[in-house]
């Protein structure tokens, strides 16, 4: 959702953008906005040319949707309004998500899915260890290979996506009703 991209947002992935070389971002929201006024946003920062910008009519099949996480090797999460069916499915896919924690519900979203995929390195406590993350992970590429790896085993066992658990305990709790 392109409305969850702050100006704080743009700041730090454009600075991002900034430091590493042939770096660029994917953005495609599920809804439509304004690309102009996005791409504006990013032109201030001085890394428009570094954006891409996918619209939903490009995506009939959710598998088309799903694909274009084959191009990506980091997610960038939103704050303080983070995504979370995007964070769930780039795990799904096995790319790994960089969250900011958050300091409320809304912006605790990301944190909470990362916390609970037992993924706790991919969580900054700020912005400029969100960076130097983001950073670090571009120019260790190893790293970045072992975590994707690893990361669709590591959330199968997590309680976020142990769906037969979570039936059994709801199970549990309406019959104690």
């Amino acid at each position: 959702n392109f409305r969850k991209i702050s100006d704080e947002t743009i700041s730090v992935w454009s600075e991002i953008l900034k430091k590493i070389e042939n770096s660029s971002l994917i953005l495609k929201s599920s809804e439509f906005c304004s690309e102009e006024i996005l791409m504006e946003k990013f032109k201030i920062n001085g890394v428009n040319n570094k954006i891409k910008i996918f619209n939903k009519i490009d995506f009939k099949k959710k598998n088309d949707h799903l694909n274009l996480y084959k191009k990506v090797d980091l997610s960038l999460d939103t704050f303080p309004y983070n995504g979370v069916t995007t964070t769930f499915e780039s795990l799904w896919m096995n790319v790994p998500v960089l969250v900011l924690k958050g300091f409320n519900f809304n912006s605790r979203c990301g944190e909470s899915i990362i916390k609970n995929t037992k993924l706790d390195y991919f969580i900054a406590k700020n912005k400029t260890e969100y960076i130097e993350k983001a950073l670090n992970l571009s120019q260790n590429k190893e790293s970045l290979v072992m975590y994707r790896k690893k990361i669709y085993e590591t959330i199968l066992s997590s309680p976020l996506f142990d769906t037969r658990k979570f039936t059994q305990n709801f199970q549990n709790l309406l019959l104690k009703l």
